[in-house]
Formats: structure tokens, sequence, C-alpha cells
């Protein structure tokens, strides 16, 4: 497929376009500019096009499987957008395609991403899914478990959760003071 083809697929299909998907994995470094130019208009405030949230949606999604490294600056810049916005391009599931696109491009060190959970500007289901993308990194040995577990507990003690009032267990519902660092920490301490 030309990436003129791949595009157009990724425009207009009511099903998930597969061989779109597949193609478009193989000429990332051609797609990419498109898909960035796409982000960068959100990003700006422009209202997308139902076409254009189409090819930005499966186009993240490429990228990401390609683990193109710049990918890693517009995701952070499109998870700062507002809820409305974001449900634009993830109905029902922000919080699941944040965290799984920060995940497959993660390349930066540990302090980024304590720094974006603690003082990021994002909805409570962004923030959540730094919360899972920190958990992964931990899983995988990405970041020292010690390490995340004094920062959850320096968070409970700061009780900087609670103020921010960050779901736990899904969209709109709020923790009580602490919850979730403990919860959090208990996972990460009883898989020792």
């Amino acid at each position: 497929m030309t990436l003129d083809e791949i595009a157009s697929a990724l425009k207009s299909s009511d099903a998930t376009p597969m061989a779109a998907l597949r193609a478009g994995v193989a000429k990332t470094d051609e797609l990419a500019p498109l898909i960035f130019a796409i982000a960068d208009k959100l990003c700006s405030g422009v209202y997308l096009l139902p076409e254009e949230n189409d090819l930005l949606f499966y186009g993240l999604h490429i990228l990401a499987a390609a683990r193109n490294p710049k990918l890693f600056d517009r995701v952070v810049m499109i998870a700062q957008r507002s809820e409305e916005e974001l449900n634009q391009l993830f109905p029902n599931h922000i919080p699941t395609s944040v965290g799984r696109l920060l995940l497959s491009v993660w390349s930066h060190d540990s302090d980024a991403l304590f720094e974006l959970i603690e003082h990021g500007e994002m909805i409570p289901d962004t923030k959540w899914a730094l919360f899972d993308v920190l958990a992964g990194l931990t899983f995988d040995g990405r970041i020292p478990r010690e390490r995340t577990i004094a920062f959850l507990e320096r968070l409970e003690r700061e009780e900087a959760i609670s103020k921010r009032a960050i779901p736990f267990g899904g969209a709109g519902k709020t923790p009580s003071p602490g919850l979730a660092s403990r919860n959090l920490s208990r996972r990460f301490t009883a898989s020792g």
C-alpha cells in the first residue's frame, strides 16, 4: 500500500483497518510527519475533523508499535489536553490508551515520569494512566521497585494524591485520602 492508500484507509474505515495498520508499520518514517502534524494541530486547540481524528488514533498506535522515538513528546502533549478532546480521540478508554501509548515508547529516565505524576497538568483519567505506566515500568525492572515504593509513600505522606482526587480503579471514582497510594504500595510490596 502507498502512504496515501494507508492514510485513506485509516481515515475512512468503519472497522479496524488491519491491512492499513500492518502496512503503516512498514512505512512509519513516511507516516510519522503526517501523524505529528495532526497531533500538533490537536495540541494547538484546533478541533479535528472525524477523519483526522481516526487517522491520528490509528497513526499513534502504528508509531507506538514501531517504537518511534519522537512519539513520546507528542503523547505527553496529547495527555495534557482537556477531557473533551481526549474523549474525542480515545472514546471511553482514555487511561488505557494513554497508558499503553506511553508504555510503548517510554525511553526516558524515571525522573520524568515521577515529575509528570506529581506536577503534570492532566485530567484525572490521564493522571491515572501515569500510575499504570509506573507500575509497568517497575514490574519490568526499568524503575527500581524501592524507588517506586518510596515515591508512593511520599505522595501518601504529603497527601498529594488525595488533593488532586486521582480516580482509583476507573473514571469518576475518587479515593479516600491515601487509599490509592496505599493500594499501589501494597501491590509493590506484596509482589516482593
